[in-house]
């Protein structure tokens, strides 16, 4: 796993940008991955569930936005986190089997969830939305740029 980047404020307004330049330099066998926090609070993370690779992010800063290239040719995970200060945990989690279609998995609020039952319940790779009473995390996927992305904003 290669890690392409971390881009310090504003979250949203570079993300673009970012995507299409880590694509750019990115294999052919390549993956990237994106967690946007819009909030103005630390994600921390509580828990994860590895099937096939690791989760490649840690906590991430207030208005920043993560992004990861993996150069694999699968991979299949889910993590946990809490953004305690709004109250908010949230599981996000994506698959791209070997065999089979991409996946991108999304469950919010999330305090009693184990992370592998937001994974096993994974099923397409179509966007997804929650709302929470002081966030909205959306997840989309871009399966022509192998992208994957989670927003978390209030």
């Amino acid at each position: 796993m290669s890690i392409i980047g971390h881009i310090s404020k504003p979250a949203g307004d570079l993300i673009d940008v970012v995507i299409r330049t880590i694509i750019s330099m990115s294999e052919r066998n390549s993956y990237v991955l994106v967690v946007q926090n819009k909030t103005k609070f630390s994600m921390r993370r509580v828990e994860s569930y590895n099937n096939a690779d690791n989760w490649p992010f840690g906590d991430i800063a207030p208005e920043t936005s993560d992004a990861v290239s993996l150069n694999r040719k699968s991979f299949s995970f889910a993590a946990k986190y809490e953004i305690r200060e709004m109250g908010l945990h949230v599981i996000l989690a994506a698959s791209s089997p070997v065999v089979g279609g991409d996946k991108i998995g999304l469950q919010s609020p999330a305090e009693s969830v184990p992370c592998k039952d937001v994974w096993d319940r994974m099923d397409d790779g179509n966007d997804k939305s929650g709302r929470h009473a002081r966030a909205h995390v959306m997840s989309t996927t871009e399966v022509a740029a192998k992208t994957w992305v989670w927003h978390i904003e209030p």
